[in-house]
């Protein structure tokens, strides 16, 4: 079942041989032993081309599944004797480190004392699997899910807001056509990307850093489009304050992104699942 996960991700019986140190006659009678097996082709291959039968691409999606299991279930019965050691190397972006990721590390450094963190931040998008990190957390699924493989967090939701001073200089606006008589703060990095953002295009002040577009929206520069766990402590003290305008707050998920491989190290396929369960319990819509 390995041996077939690394041939389709490989792309090539001599792939998945280089990738798992074997040799090529080995991974090309395990494959062959498994199709008799099954009762089916699973690639269809010829001299020039390499492909998935839809039998294979089923038994693809179900065999990962069943390996990912067992690599967790031997992991949690190691875990009973040892205590998990490792690096693990993530890259997101500042508010995301500042406001979900960090403020929840203490329970993870307790419950894995042995597992060490390291976190680098940008608001640009990065390369899951050529930047040298184990993983990242970004906002939005991957557009490209064959090299990698992405594990939804949780969802949060983007509000449109303004601060008070703001909202008395100029009437809120009751529905999205008014949005055009208003001023917003521009963003040009990618920690905010929405297609909704195209709509908010009348800017005098554009900044690409999140916590600097805030706050320019508390100082009064124009409204804002964010997510509401950025949000959060400033709608609860008045500092800013949400527009509820059709279309507008919409829900999008957090991933953590990794690239695909059949073995994950122990120390990042812990952090994953306990981001997974962990770090959007405290977004206010979690």
């Amino acid at each position: 079942m390995e041996i077939y996960i690394s041939v389709a991700e490989a792309g090539s019986f001599a792939g998945a041989a280089d990738m798992l140190s074997l040799p090529r006659s080995t991974i090309t009678r395990a494959v062959k032993d498994l199709e008799s097996h099954l009762g089916a082709a699973l690639i269809q291959r010829t001299t020039r081309q390499f492909s998935l039968t839809e039998a294979g691409m089923l038994y693809l999606d179900r065999a990962r599944q069943i390996v990912e299991e067992i690599q967790k279930a031997e992991a949690d019965i190691r875990k009973d004797s040892k205590s998990p050691e490792g690096n693990v190397h993530v890259n997101t972006t500042p508010s995301i480190a500042s406001h979900l990721l960090v403020p929840a590390l203490p329970g993870f450094h307790t419950r894995f004392p042995g597992i060490k963190v390291r976190i680098t931040t940008t608001d640009r998008l990065v390369d899951a699997v050529g930047g040298g990190f184990d993983c990242v957390i970004r906002v939005g699924e991957p557009e490209d899910s064959t090299s990698v493989r992405a594990k939804r967090l949780g969802d949060f939701r983007w509000i449109l807001c303004g601060s008070p001073e703001y909202l008395e200089k100029f009437d809120p606006p009751v529905s999205p056509s008014a949005l055009g008589e208003h001023c917003f703060v521009g963003y040009s990095g990618s920690g905010l990307h929405h297609a909704v953002s195209q709509k908010l295009s009348r800017s005098w002040l554009t900044l690409d850093e999140t916590e600097g577009y805030i706050a320019a929206g508390l100082n009064g520069l124009g409204l804002i489009y964010a997510a509401d766990f950025l949000l959060g402590e400033h709608l609860k003290m008045g500092r800013l304050s949400p527009l509820h305008l059709e279309g507008l707050t919409t829900k999008t998920s957090l991933y953590l992104v990794h690239a695909r491989s059949n073995f994950l190290p122990p120390a990042l396929r812990i952090f994953r699942d306990w981001a997974k369960d962990t770090l959007l319990l405290q977004s206010p819509t979690a």
